[in-house]
């Protein structure tokens, strides 16, 4: 993936929208602690590098526009977030304001580029500790498009569509970074991927892996996805699989792929990887964005 840092930490994203209705949108991200940073004479907090993190954002895509900001209040709007050691965190049902939203695009002529970003900064989080932390998600798109800046109502792209993911969390003093490596909108009932591996373990010397994956159709009318594959490295970095593609289904229709294999390398480092396949509708009728993912783990010594 091809990341450029700014000198800011903040969450920025390519936000825009393509919906003139108000709603709450649900997305669902996976993460992995990168690094924790902190003070000389500061107890550490309960969080570990190369620990996997996981948070949700519900938000009003008709938040208003106050001072540069988007502010959601919305009561149905909230934040959770879960580590892997043990440590959750949430502002849901505690009123006021919720998420603060920034959106910005930065343009730089002479590189023909054009940055788009967004700051998702939840307020009011607090932990299963009774103690209050801060998150910021960030993302940022690069291209060559000029265009207008809104608050984004569709995710319907592939996580490899932002250079640049990240969250930044700060704790008891302590700045915990963390890569976001996926994610997911909503909760998908009407198309169910599901995956299944041969072999989950690769020697030093690489190998290869073989494996099968599937798509449901649950519904009685015909759908349409796209789908695509990727392998999330140890350090939390994506690794695409070839493209997207469009698979189209009958009603009640599952597609099968078998036989399926991909090769690891013998100069990819040791731990543990993990595969992910994922689709997106992109035509159901009024289900039409939802997402669905499933993945295993192997293991390279």
């Amino acid at each position: 993936m091809f990341n450029r840092k700014s000198a800011y930490l903040s969450i920025s994203c390519l936000l825009f929208s393509i919906s003139a209705s108000a709603e709450i949108i649900t997305v669902h991200f996976d993460a992995k602690v990168r690094s924790v940073q902190t003070p000389s004479g500061t107890e550490s907090p309960q969080v570990q590098d190369g620990e996997n993190l996981n948070f949700t954002i519900a938000y009003d895509t008709e938040a208003e526009l106050v001072n540069n900001y988007y502010v959601d209040s919305n009561p149905n709007s909230y934040f959770s977030a879960s580590f892997e050691g043990g440590l959750t965190a949430s502002n849901k049902n505690l009123g006021g304001t919720v998420h603060k939203i920034e959106s910005n695009k930065m343009e730089f002529p002479e590189y023909n580029e054009v940055h788009y970003n967004t700051n998702f900064s939840p307020k009011n989080a607090v932990t299963n500790n009774g103690e209050s932390i801060y998150f910021y998600l960030q993302f940022k798109q690069i291209t060559d498009e000029l265009r207008d800046v809104k608050l984004i109502s569709d995710w319907n792209v592939a996580p490899n569509y932002f250079v640049w993911t990240e969250a930044l969390v700060q704790y008891n003093r302590s700045f915990i970074y963390a890569d976001i490596t996926n994610f997911t909108v909503g909760n998908t009932t009407s198309v169910i991927t599901s995956v299944e591996a041969g072999n989950q373990q690769i020697a030093a010397t690489g190998g290869t892996i073989n494996y099968a994956y599937s798509i449901a159709n649950q519904e009685e009318t015909g759908a349409t996805v796209e789908a695509w594959e990727y392998i999330t490295m140890p350090d939390g970095t994506a690794y695409n699989l070839g493209g997207t593609s469009e698979i189209k289904l009958a009603p009640k229709e599952e597609y099968v792929q078998t036989g399926r294999y991909f090769t690891i390398p013998a100069y990819w480092p040791a731990g543990q990887y993990t595969y992910n396949f994922q689709s997106l509708l992109i035509d159901g009728g009024d289900k039409k964005g939802e997402m669905s993912k499933s993945a295993f783990t192997f293991i390279k010594e």
